[in-house]
């Protein structure tokens, strides 16, 4: 489980570091969408491939498609944003972006 996956770099000497901040990386790209798409303007790309050093595609590419499809939100002009059924819906939205760490 996730606890050995901590204990077993320790007992061989060594800080479990990469994955520590791997996990911060996804929580930090994760907070930067739920803030985000709160905003009117939404989550600029640009923004999230400066800030991160990955492309918005990379990461959110195929939840992104399936949710433009849904309705649920927007990309314009390099901007995600919710949609009015996407607002609606709000927490469900979010959900999507949850990153498996």
């Amino acid at each position: 489980g996730p606890i050995q996956h901590y204990l077993s770099p320790l007992r061989v000497g060594k800080l479990p570091i990469v994955e520590t901040t791997q996990l911060t990386k996804n929580n930090q790209m994760e907070e930067e969408m739920f803030l985000g798409l709160r905003k009117i303007k939404g989550v600029f790309k640009q923004t999230f491939q400066e800030k991160f050093g990955i492309s918005y595609e990379e990461v959110y590419g195929e939840v992104t498609k399936k949710l433009i499809r849904d309705g649920l939100i927007e990309d314009k002009d390099g901007f995600i944003t919710m949609s009015e059924k996407g607002l609606f819906v709000g927490n469900l939205v979010f959900e999507e972006f949850l990153l498996n760490d």
